[in-house]
């Protein structure tokens, strides 16, 4: 299950198979769970996913555990909430785990969208990305929006008291960032 991001409060993604071992995924509103808002074929694979969704892009990440292949979806809800596939592929071995580096973590100079960390069959851990497919390399404000800052928005006492906060965010421009405010709050 996932949390689709401050973008869409209220939505959650879960993966599961259907009765003809097709892996599926449905779009939730967590404050009507009675029926989904929607629920489809994800793909025909029967491997359990490890998913990652990133809410400044709307892209999720399904990774085959067990398998070499990676798909990569596309989230929308201009025609009602869907997942378009954008991208997939395969590797040398098989996925065991995987984990997913902080997004001020991304090298924009080689147009990653997100790297992780990926523990393969054999034991071994590598460094994966996730690449935007174009020639030009650097800094594009619709591909890098803002990213959370990694500082805390509220203290533990004002969550628990009920409070929502959205969190801090910085920019990802390299020109802003070189110009000293990297440390730049754009919203609390």
């Amino acid at each position: 299950m996932k949390f689709l991001g401050n973008n869409r409060p209220h939505n959650l993604l879960t993966v599961g198979f259907s009765e003809f071992n097709d892996r599926q995924y449905a779009i939730w509103d967590d404050r009507k769970v009675a029926e989904p808002l929607k629920l489809e074929k994800l793909d025909g694979v029967s491997n359990v996913a490890i998913l990652h969704y990133d809410d400044t892009i709307n892209t999720l990440c399904v990774i085959d555990k067990g398998s070499r292949a990676w798909h990569q979806f596309y989230f929308t809800d201009y025609d009602g909430a869907k997942l378009n596939k954008i991208d997939s592929a395969n590797n040398k071995e098989n996925t065991v785990g995987m984990y997913f580096l902080p997004k001020k973590d991304i090298d924009i100079s080689k147009n990653e969208l997100n790297r992780c960390w990926r523990i393969t069959g054999i034991g071994q851990a590598e460094q994966f990305s996730f690449k935007v497919p174009r020639k030009g390399a650097g800094y594009s404000a619709e591909i890098y929006p803002p990213c959370a800052s990694g500082e805390y928005s509220q203290e533990y006492e004002d969550w628990e008291e009920g409070k929502d906060v959205a969190p801090i965010l910085k920019p990802f421009n390299p020109d802003a960032l070189k110009a000293g405010i990297q440390n730049a709050n754009i919203a609390r």
